[in-house]
């Protein structure tokens, strides 16, 4: 059910400018993110130093990899789900908690094994992030640059691959030719989570959450806040009685209703082009710093660890920047093309990109041999990558929902997608091992398309309308 006051407060929300409130609330959703993307792209970066010190084998270089992303699953399906019952204040503070220690764990781990159970609770923490990130931006931000504020705070995930290839790359210059330089490279996210985690301490609810629980009491106190310059409209619409307008069958809670005929078209895009995506996004990305070692070493000159290791993070941090282009091409075209255009191009873009890797290794002399191909495949990637299927697979699922189960929609979609980067790094290494980096890209290219393909059946464009509206 609705009432009116839910319904014309979400309006002011919806049709009112950013103010410096929304912007702080904003960021600090943002900045979430950008833990996120440094704390799963960094394993990478470290795995070649974790090898030399250990001697890992393919199982457990893959253990290492996929640690924090099945942690991620739990997080994610966990975090927003309670979140929809008991709010999303909550657990924007638990999260980072999570992951400061964990993360402190993680860099004083004595040995693989306990490494990867603290990457699997750090992995709880980041996939907690997800739904409550999403749900936060997209319930604080107008409606005309909501897509576009989904997508600026999502690219702070690209922010932090590249500040996890520059504290890889620092630390190195620092300390060349210390062993125990990943203790410092996994350890270093500390530091930006601690001041997140005192600044979050003063973030209030989310008001479309409280007015979906009928608080609107508390929720009027802080829609002042956000759109202090509306307070007549505010008290006018309080004037009005609070009348049911809208009379509906009691929206269930939980996972059960995404599959109820109602959201199962709307769960089969939120979450199944995500599980693609992220079999090419972490198979590919986290394992790049390694392919990019393996032709450094084929380049001839210096052949230990440690100069192979600086050349791989000085071509991954070159490589990053492409990501940051993606999102800024989305970012400019997410409100003129909508979603689901930017998403079938950019899962065909992706598709191009690996194929243009795997040709790279299967011409005559390898891709150590054919570096023009080997970085336009990876440039091409990262850049369709992010400008379609990286950002509206995360803005998707809370424009799909509503409130009430819109962070467990958003947190089942980014769980599905989570289980597919189990499946891209664990058992692409595998693959790879066995019939070789171009197999690996060609098998990857056939998801991205596969992604297209669900896209195109199951698609609900969402651009330039209210949440209210979508879900009507």
């Amino acid at each position: 059910m609705a009432y009116i006051h839910e319904l014309e407060l979400n309006k002011l929300l919806d049709h009112s400018e950013m103010t410096p409130f929304r912007w702080y609330i904003w960021i600090l959703a943002a900045l979430g993110l950008y833990i996120d993307g440094f704390d799963f792209f960094v394993i990478g970066v470290a795995m070649p130093l974790l090898d030399a010190q250990w001697d890992l084998s393919a199982v457990l270089k893959g253990a290492l990899g996929v640690s924090a992303l099945v942690g991620a699953v739990f997080g994610a399906m966990i975090s927003g789900y309670l979140s929809d019952r008991l709010g999303r204040k909550l657990f924007f503070t638990i999260d980072i908690i999570i992951l400061i220690i964990s993360a402190i764990l993680c860099a004083v781990a004595w040995d693989v094994y306990s490494l990867i159970a603290f990457r699997f609770t750090l992995g709880v923490g980041v996939g907690a992030e997800y739904p409550i990130s999403a749900a936060f931006i997209s319930e604080a931000v107008p409606m005309h640059i909501r897509g576009r504020m989904l997508i600026a705070g999502f690219s702070f995930q690209a922010l932090g691959m590249l500040t996890a290839a520059l504290v890889g790359l620092l630390v190195l210059v620092i300390f060349p030719d210390h062993i125990w330089d990943w203790r410092l490279i996994l350890g270093a996210v500390v530091i930006p989570a601690t001041i997140i985690l005192i600044l979050r301490s003063f973030m209030p609810q989310s008001i479309r959450w409280l007015l979906a629980k009928g608080k609107s009491a508390e929720a009027v106190k802080i829609l002042r806040r956000y759109i202090p310059d509306k307070r007549e409209e505010i008290d006018a619409v309080l004037a009005i009685p609070n009348k049911e307008i809208q009379t509906e069958m009691k929206e269930k809670l939980g996972f059960v209703v995404l599959f109820s005929r109602k959201y199962i078209r709307r769960t089969i895009l939120a979450s199944v082009p995500w599980f693609f995506m992220d079999i090419a996004t972490y198979g590919i990305g986290i394992f790049a710093p390694m392919i990019l070692a393996q032709i450094a070493f084929s380049a001839g000159g210096d052949h230990s660890l440690f100069a192979a290791e600086l050349k791989a993070l000085e071509e991954a941090a070159f490589i990053d920047t492409f990501l940051v282009i993606g999102f800024a091409v989305n970012f400019y075209l997410i409100e003129k093309l909508g979603r689901i255009k930017l998403q079938t191009t950019g899962f065909l873009g992706m598709t191009v990109g690996l194929f243009l890797l795997g040709l790279a290794d299967l011409l005559s002399g390898g891709a150590g041999a054919h570096l023009v191909l080997v970085f336009s495949g990876f440039i091409v990637f990262n850049i369709l990558m992010n400008a379609g299927p990286n950002s509206t697979t995360f803005m998707l699922p809370v424009e799909l929902y509503p409130t009430k189960i819109r962070a467990t929609g958003h947190g089942f979609a980014a769980a599905t997608g989570k289980l597919g980067a189990v499946v891209g790094v664990f058992f692409l290494p595998i693959v790879k091992n066995a019939w070789g980096t171009a197999a690996v890209m060609f098998i990857v290219a056939g998801m991205t398309f596969l992604g297209f393909l669900i896209t195109v059946l199951f698609r609900v464009e969402t651009r330039g309308k209210t949440l209210d509206e979508i879900q009507s």
